[in-house]
């Protein structure tokens, strides 16, 4: 891993998914603290980096995912059997950033 190490906040800089540059939340105030465009310090031994912290997001993506379809099956627009596959098929969209087209373009038919 590089140099992107915040020694203010005591905090690693990541960048995932769409972010264009690396940085991090500032504790719990809703902002984030930007890289420096010259990078950030040496990360410190020891220091939990992003990657070795447990990923939230895919639970947060299937929490999403399975409140979307249960909506989706109480107003109609899909059948109840069909939540499951329906949040499953939307939790790959929100972990992995596809379209609708690659999703089922990778699904094998049901036959």
């Amino acid at each position: 891993m590089g140099d992107h190490y915040c020694t203010e906040h005591k905090e690693v800089f990541f960048m995932k998914g769409r972010m264009k540059n690396y940085a991090h939340p500032i504790g719990d105030t809703g902002q984030w603290c930007n890289e420096p465009e010259e990078g950030g310090d040496a990360i410190p031994e020891g220091t939990k980096t992003p990657s070795s912290l447990p990923d939230i997001n895919k639970d947060i993506h299937r929490q999403v995912a399975l409140k979307a379809a249960i909506e989706l099956a109480t107003h109609g627009f899909i059948k109840l059997h069909h939540v499951l596959p329906c949040s499953e098929k939307y939790r790959k969209y929100l972990d992995m950033e596809l379209t609708n087209v690659e999703i089922y373009a990778k699904e094998e038919p049901d036959g």
